[in-house]
């Protein structure tokens, strides 16, 4: 009698737990599903933010789907194939200043890194189109760092000279107003030259120095007859 009686509590007090946590479980799902339907409240009641949202869905979708392209490219067995299927797409996300599209191209193609697209090794395309974002991913990439800071294009420019050209005019027009732009301009180089410390092949600080103060000049110079010419 006893043992029934014990038996009868003990099957109550499991029945009453797994009534317990089934309570708890539905409880947290509703919790879950109200703090959803907070959160699309929110979102709704400012757009700004949702949109941030769709954006930030949209550009992870984005990077899924380049990945799994990256992974089926890479069955091909001929580089030059392989090369013209990421080309445009490696061109197209310097442009937009893309690093993560970069990185996930070039963990596919290791060799990816070294290639020229318009006569342009990548570091150099990054610095013309004054992409950071892509630069500073591509400096942290690259073992041989030397090499990529003493690399010049067809015309002798080394990426000083190229970081020294006037922007284009896409990017000038980020900003409004000649001063502001002119503004921008400078500040991009200084922080470009503290950034890479020195592009020369010079060792002696005073030519190093000079080496600077003159592509600062030319390119404030540069800049000034920019603005003058367009207003």
């Amino acid at each position: 009698m006893k043992d029934q009686r014990f038996h009868s509590r003990t099957s109550r007090e499991t029945s009453n737990t797994r009534v317990g946590i089934y309570t708890c479980a539905t409880n947290l799902m509703l919790l879950n599903c109200n703090t959803k339907s907070l959160v699309s409240l929110k979102l709704n009641a400012v757009p700004h933010i949702k949109r941030l949202q769709e954006d930030k869905v949209k550009h992870n979708s984005a990077l899924l789907l380049l990945n799994h392209i990256c992974e089926e490219v890479g069955t091909l067995h001929s580089s030059d194939d392989i090369y013209e299927h990421y080309c445009d797409a490696f061109n197209l996300a310097v442009e937009n200043d893309t690093p993560e599209a970069v990185e996930a191209i070039v963990e596919c193609f290791p060799e990816a890194i070294w290639s020229k697209i318009n006569d342009y090794y990548l570091s150099q395309l990054a610095i013309t189109n004054r992409c950071e974002k892509v630069y500073n991913f591509l400096v942290h990439q690259v073992d041989d760092k030397h090499l990529q800071r003493t690399s010049t294009d067809n015309d002798g420019n080394n990426l000083l000279h190229l970081a020294a050209q006037i922007a284009p005019i896409h990017k000038l027009n980020i900003v409004s107003g000649a001063a502001l732009q002119m503004q921008r301009e400078l500040q991009w180089l200084l922080g470009f030259i503290r950034h890479t410390h020195t592009i020369t092949q010079s060792n002696k600080p005073k030519a190093r120095k000079k080496e600077h103060e003159r592509f600062y000049v030319v390119h404030t110079t540069g800049v000034i007859v920019l603005v003058h010419g367009g207003n």
